[in-house]
């Protein structure tokens, strides 16, 4: 479950990082 927990927390900053860039841009 840490595992899972820890690839949803990666693709969830990496998603919130992406929108930030297109809304600052």
């Amino acid at each position: 479950m840490g595992k899972s927990w820890y690839a949803v927390n990666y693709w969830y900053q990496k998603y919130t990082i992406s929108l930030h860039r297109s809304l600052l841009n």
